[in-house]
């Protein structure tokens, strides 16, 4: 995965003083991150001034991101960042756990990584029915749709500001999709 990603917390008042917190913090480390004063992103795939970078962003309470990538090999990519310790309502897991995902993931790492494929495979996806998580199996650092490998996820676990976060990347390639 040739990608690049930032993490940020903190964003001054008059940085889109109109906007969300969640807003406000992916798009400050999206600018960070890619040093343009336009941070319009097209068909959330790239950036308006700069075709070449393929872009997502996520953000969660009080933490924002955003991830790049020049790589010409990768069609799209996707992002998503939860705190470990989110609490869910019970029984969620039926609206997107598949059997056939990776049962060593946990709930949130899942979540996550389908976040990821979902944002990756969105600006890409020309089908009838709408995207829904549950369409997604994650396996083996793979993402497949519809019975189909679409391409590369990876989740980590990191401690950011002492405070234990999960972070999904996921990347699909021209050969991929």
């Amino acid at each position: 995965m040739s990608c690049s990603y930032l993490l940020i917390s903190k964003v001054s008042e008059d940085f889109y003083p109109q906007k969300s917190e969640g807003f406000r913090l992916s798009r400050r480390a999206l600018k960070d991150l890619v040093d343009l004063e336009n941070l319009n992103i097209v068909n959330h795939l790239y950036m308006e001034d700069q075709e070449s970078t393929k872009v997502s962003i996520s953000h969660t309470k009080g933490l924002g991101c955003a991830m790049i990538s020049k790589d010409s090999k990768l069609q799209s990519i996707g992002v998503d960042i939860e705190w470990s310790d989110r609490k869910y309502k019970p029984a969620i897991e039926k609206y997107f756990m598949r059997d056939e995902d990776q049962e060593s993931l946990s709930l949130i790492q899942v979540w996550a990584c389908k976040e990821a494929a979902y944002k990756a495979l969105s600006p890409l996806y020309k089908g009838e029915k709408p995207l829904v998580l549950k369409d997604f199996v994650i396996r083996d650092e793979r993402m497949f749709f519809e019975g189909r490998d679409i391409g590369e996820v990876k989740v980590e676990e990191l401690f950011f500001e002492k405070r234990a976060l999960t972070l999904a990347q996921a990347t699909i390639s021209f050969s991929d999709y």
